[in-house]
């Protein structure tokens, strides 16, 4: 064996040669696949994926926000990036059987649960605790200074993202 080596090279015969030509190739086909997984988990790796904290967080902002502009939330489809499709289809039947029959079936925001929003509650949104329940996340969001009005928001994955299937009023100013 010492004998057929040369320096660091071994000589080959030309069966040796084939194997490595072959194993050389397959080398080459694992090496050209490898920009493509590469190019693959970066994309992964740059998906945010957001908790329910954080999602709910951004729902709450962006919906008091809409009513301090004096926008209405439920006009338009931003309101589906952050509630369930059956949350949003659910209320929509309410509105229309309200217009349908003139009788408030709903005394309050259905996301807020007040008739008022407060003054100092959208810039003042805190995510305070969460839990999970009955299949719910909870995640316990304080609005104002004080942090005294507090609501659970109930997340649930819909699609791989995080969004609001209920809201309850926990405690209040």
């Amino acid at each position: 064996m010492a004998a057929e080596r040369k320096g660091c090279i071994l000589a080959l015969s030309t069966e040796n040669v084939g194997q490595l030509i072959r194993s050389t190739a397959m080398i080459k086909i694992n090496y050209s696949v490898l920009p493509l997984f590469l190019s693959s988990a970066l994309t992964f790796a740059g998906t945010t994926q957001i908790g329910p904290e954080k999602a709910a967080l951004e729902f709450n902002r962006w919906y008091l926000d809409q009513i301090q502009d004096n926008k209405y939330p439920l006009d338009g489809h931003e309101i589906e990036k952050y509630v369930t499709a059956d949350t949003l289809q659910n209320l929509l039947k309410i509105f229309a059987q309200e217009v349908r029959t003139g009788d408030a079936l709903i005394d309050a925001d259905p996301f807020t649960q007040s008739q008022d929003i407060l003054e100092d509650w959208p810039t003042n949104i805190t995510v305070i605790s969460n839990t999970f329940e009955h299949g719910c996340q909870n995640v316990y969001v304080a609005f104002g200074k004080s942090q005294k009005y507090v609501l659970a928001d109930c997340m649930v994955k819909e699609d791989g993202v995080w969004k609001v299937k209920s809201v309850t009023q926990i405690s209040s100013d």
